[in-house]
């Protein structure tokens, strides 16, 4: 499987810092839970900034840093993932129907509201008609795009841009004190997004990805063995591994390697393992050792189970 990843630009707690040492500087979500934006005008038309929501323009500001390192003639796809979309512009559209009794209401929330509003505004600002697509399956939503992404590129895309997002309201705050989730997990509900830009070519690749695979898990160390295995690898073949939860967590015992719990740093939303990415490929990037293999373990639910594996290259 060639896919080599190009570039990657992220909006969450960590910033998209250019550090080497970006792992050292990392901050528990319990100290430190604001966003770090960049200033949107220096991307997007005022006009255009206006009447798009946080997700939109979270989503455009990432594209736009990775497209900058490519060459966007030859962008074949637009892929992405989210578990909520636009959840701010749904909730004001709802928040108005309510209110005028579901008389005659201004279409624009409900035009911003829909899940791939975010993959369509992306496609109309770079004037590009090509395959566009919006995955939404909750907690892996990010993982589903990029096999969506993999496959494009398997069957010809000489690049595709993929990327996830999810933005937080405090309704979100309200749901998890009625479904009851534990403490650890509403106090670390957050918003972030990351892109990627995938091809087949080896040249001026940052990455490869090795492996995305899904699968239905009670044992991770039993399910990463199977998975690793389908693509000639072992437990012992990966030098680290980005683990992040987004109800409780899983128990993970035994395992051969180092992890780090990026949902700690990042926090908790439905696409948070595409910004676990983004701090696995800069790990790859600039780690003093030579790791040659690394994943991205999304714990998205208690039996489902999400497996990055990037290559250095």
């Amino acid at each position: 499987m060639n896919n080599y990843m190009y570039s990657s630009s992220a909006i969450s707690t960590i910033g998209n810092s250019t550090e080497a040492n970006l792992l050292q500087l990392l901050i528990p979500i319990e100290k430190n839970k604001a966003l770090i934006e960049p200033a949107y005008k220096e991307f997007i038309n005022p006009m255009l900034l206006r009447r798009m929501g946080k997700a939109t323009k979270m989503s455009v500001v990432c594209a736009l840093k990775c497209l900058k390192k490519v060459d966007v003639t030859n962008l074949n796809a637009i892929i992405v993932g989210t578990g909520l979309g636009a959840i701010a512009d749904t909730e004001k559209f709802l928040t108005i129907a309510s209110q005028q009794g579901e008389k005659i209401l201004p279409p624009t929330s409900f035009i911003q509201s829909g899940h791939n509003t975010i993959a369509g505004q992306i496609a109309l600002l770079l004037k590009n008609d090509s395959y566009n697509m919006t995955h939404v399956q909750q907690g892996l939503s990010f993982e589903y795009a990029l096999k969506d992404a993999v496959l494009s590129v398997q069957e010809g895309a000489q690049l595709a841009l993929v990327g996830a997002v999810d933005e937080y309201t405090p309704l979100l705050q309200n749901f998890a004190e009625r479904l009851k989730l534990e403490e650890s997990v509403k106090n670390q509900l957050l918003e972030g997004a990351a892109f990627f830009t995938l091809g087949g070519s080896p040249k001026k690749a940052i990455a490869k990805i090795k492996a995305v695979s899904i699968s239905s898990f009670k044992s991770v160390r039993d399910t990463l063995i199977k998975e690793l295995s389908k693509f000639d690898l072992r437990l012992e073949d990966l030098s680290l591994g980005f683990v992040g939860y987004n109800l409780a967590k899983a128990t993970i015992k035994e395992l051969p390697f180092k992890t780090i719990n990026y949902t700690n740093y990042t926090g908790r939303f439905f696409s948070s393992s595409a910004v676990g990415l983004h701090l696995a490929t800069h790990f790859l990037q600039h780690a003093e050792t030579d790791p040659q293999y690394l994943a991205v373990i999304n714990i998205a639910s208690k039996n489902k189970l999400g497996l990055i594996i990037v290559e250095r290259v």
